[in-house]
């Protein structure tokens, strides 16, 4: 994978990831339990499929993309889970 793709793929999956992660401090600081419940899970196989790939490069490339993705992830769900729930 080039170096594009390698930023691209960490950057995607971990912006994810940290959406996923907001989204459930979120739902649990507002005890919404369907959404505590789903995002556990969603949380858990991301993880997963991450710790895999984490552990097959050195690439500054993923890493940068992994730095990036997570703090970009966390802003966009906080965003968005604001206007959702309105809190």
């Amino acid at each position: 994978m080039g170096l594009v793709l390698t930023f691209l793929f960490f950057f995607g999956a971990q912006a994810l990831n940290y959406a996923v992660v907001t989204w459930n401090y979120r739902a649990v600081a507002q005890a919404r339990y369907r959404h505590l419940f789903a995002s556990d899970l969603v949380c858990a196989g991301i993880g997963f499929l991450l710790i895999k790939q984490v552990a097959r490069t050195d690439s500054a490339a993923a890493l940068a993309g992994y730095v990036l993705g997570g703090a970009c992830g966390s802003v966009t769900a906080t965003w968005v889970t604001k206007r959702l729930w309105g809190e």
